[in-house]
């Protein structure tokens, strides 16, 4: 399950390797919370952050993450793959200028975003 936060702060949810589909902040809690009935704790959560969103919405999105009580959730770099993936969906983004390549984004050492 991964979140991926644009730099317009829109939000969009992949299941698995399914396409990127658009949700609300209320279906974010939502899904969260019917993920976790089902699997319990053994849910992990990836999210995406581009760089240019705002700090707010990182902060909206992880205090949605605890309210869904999950606790397996990773905040991973926004790379060109991201944004090509979320563009191929139908989202409109501000395109790859500026973005690291997922090769530059495995390169980083732990804790640098």
């Amino acid at each position: 399950m991964s979140f991926y936060v644009t730099d317009i702060d829109s939000v969009a949810l992949q299941i698995g390797n399914g396409a990127p589909k658009p949700v609300t902040w209320k279906d974010v809690r939502d899904s969260l919370q019917s993920r976790y009935e089902r699997f319990g704790d053994s849910v992990t959560v990836v999210a995406r952050i581009h760089p240019k969103a705002r700090y707010m919405a990182l902060v909206d999105l992880v205090d949605e993450f605890n309210l869904a009580k999950t606790t397996r959730f990773s905040i991973d770099r926004y790379t060109t793959w991201d944004d090509s993936l979320l563009r191929t969906a139908g989202f409109r983004t501000a395109g790859p200028v500026g973005l690291p390549t997922p090769e530059e984004a495995e390169g980083d050492t732990p804790g640098e975003l």
